[in-house]
């Protein structure tokens, strides 16, 4: 693991934008938090960053997926 990064709650979507190397992910740690697209947010996590891992959030009311991962990305 390379780095760590909290993430808080919201209703807003999160950017992951920020990616690691193929020995070093970068994790995005929510630690239970709540990120609720209110159905009104076609996602609630978009993905464009490539080695990077989500973990301890809870996803809800997206319009379309809970998570988008850009097909540029491994």
């Amino acid at each position: 693991m390379a780095k760590t990064i909290a993430v808080n709650g919201g209703s807003s979507t999160l950017n992951v934008a920020e990616g690691g190397t193929a020995s070093g992910y970068v994790v995005y740690d929510g630690s239970g938090a709540t990120l609720d697209g209110g159905n009104s947010a076609q996602y609630n996590v978009t993905i464009n960053a490539s080695y990077v891992i989500l973990r301890g959030l809870n996803l809800k009311g997206a319009k379309q997926d809970a998570i988008r991962i850009s097909p540029n990305v491994t």
